[in-house]
């Protein structure tokens, strides 16, 4: 694989760092993607990490993947989790619908819920992998402008 082929963001703990950042990378990841596979993309990658920092131990890491000759698009995202977790979330009755195929993955003390999403595209899939956002960064308050 090579770098068109994956990106991973680290995100270390339940605040840190911002929605509002995390949702920036994830877009500045799925830029290349025909536009209605990059919304579709784009909600599950959110609505997996918001699932994991309500409900799950940090950290959490966010991974996209293109597959299957290019044509298929991964997200997963891995964490820290109880034995007692229940089976199936509401996130993931929504990620059910907008995807191919999803599940989850159990490991004593961790598990990756992961989804892929075929993509209809003129020519190969290809993201862009966008450097880990600094520890603590913050977008400007636009309100005190």
């Amino acid at each position: 694989m090579n770098r068109d082929d994956d990106a991973t963001l680290v995100v270390p703990t339940e605040t840190d760092p911002p929605t509002e950042v995390v949702d920036a990378w994830i877009h500045a990841a799925l830029r290349r993607l025909p536009a209605p596979a990059r919304l579709r993309a784009a909600l599950v990658a959110r609505e997996l990490v918001a699932d994991a920092r309500g409900r799950r131990a940090a950290p959490y890491v966010l991974r996209l993947s293109v597959l299957d000759r290019r044509s298929t698009l991964a997200v997963a995202v891995d964490c820290a989790t109880a034995a007692d977790e229940p089976m199936v979330t509401s996130t993931e009755l929504l990620v059910s619908g907008l995807c191919t195929r999803w599940g989850v993955e159990r490991r004593l003390s961790a598990r990756t819920t992961w989804a892929e999403l075929t993509v209809d595209a003129s020519g190969p899939l290809r993201l862009h992998a966008p450097d880990q956002p600094r520890p603590g960064f913050r977008f400007p308050d636009r309100r005190s402008r």
